[in-house]
């Protein structure tokens, strides 16, 4: 699995997770850490979130519909980064962006997203 398009965040979110998810590479906590600090400075993300892939799942996908309604994301792309060691969903729309990259460590999954993504 390397890069998949689709019109859906309901989409995006289950390629995410059943799709790239076994392809992401298990690192450390301090890489992705490290990695994430990249991130943040290039895109602002709010934190950086540790959690179930259930709950997780569930984060994102609420949060991308959110994102889609409010800001009419019309797709998006679901790719595995080796070189991050993440699996990352980009959506897009006339002007706006979102990202939310997810990884995983021995503790678990962590996610990141960008301005358009919150916890709640």
């Amino acid at each position: 699995m390397q890069h998949i398009q689709t019109p859906s965040a309901i989409e995006a979110t289950r390629a995410l997770f059943e799709r790239a998810l076994p392809s992401i590479p298990v690192w450390d906590r301090q890489r992705i850490e490290r990695e994430f600090e990249g991130f943040k400075q290039a895109w602002g993300s709010r934190s950086l979130i540790q959690g179930t892939e259930e709950s997780l799942h569930q984060l994102v996908e609420r949060n991308l519909e959110k994102s889609t309604r409010e800001y009419g994301f019309h797709f998006f792309t679901i790719d595995v980064m080796p070189q991050l060691g993440c699996g990352q969903v980009m959506a897009w729309s006339d002007g706006n962006a979102a990202s939310v990259c997810l990884w995983r460590s021995a503790e678990g999954l962590h996610l990141c997203g960008n301005y358009f993504f919150t916890e709640t």
